[in-house]
């Protein structure tokens, strides 16, 4: 099973969400920047498959999605922002899901937030990689499937 959705489709979804939960425009497309400071993982499994779903943000796009969910601006990393890039990673993955196959469950958000750190599960491989722009800053959503 390939854990790849239509690019149109993974456009959609962002979009959808991003405007709905936030009210802020993701477009597909911009720069993929070498490291970006803030990870959310999602795990999906469903019998033998085991797949995940990536979100790579910058720290100003995660306290601009804390303040939109929160109703106030969000000056610095913390606990609200990272539970709203939790929420964020927790509702894109879920809408990606009917887009996979059925019986597909989410696990528990992961959020990683540093100046150096990099993301190793040995059994997972990057099957996509799309980058967005949300307004100016970028975002990469990376699919990932267990090789």
């Amino acid at each position: 099973m390939s854990l790849r959705v239509e690019r149109t489709v993974l456009a959609e979804v962002v979009a959808s969400v991003f405007k709905g939960m936030v009210g802020i425009e993701a477009r597909p497309g911009g720069d993929s920047p070498e490291f970006l400071p803030i990870a959310a993982m999602i795990g999906i499994s469903g019998g033998e498959d085991r797949m995940a779903v990536i979100l790579r943000l910058s720290e100003a796009l995660a306290l601009k999605v804390a303040g939109a969910m929160l109703g106030e601006e969000a000056m610095s990393w913390g606990p609200a922002a990272e539970d709203a890039v939790a929420e964020l990673a927790n509702v894109i993955a879920g809408n990606l899901k009917p887009h996979l196959r059925a019986g597909m469950a989410l696990s528990l958000p992961t959020v990683v937030h540093g100046s150096d750190f990099a993301i190793h599960s040995p059994r997972l491989a990057i099957s996509q990689s799309e980058t967005f722009t949300c307004p100016d800053e970028p975002l990469i959503v990376i699919l990932a499937r267990e090789s």
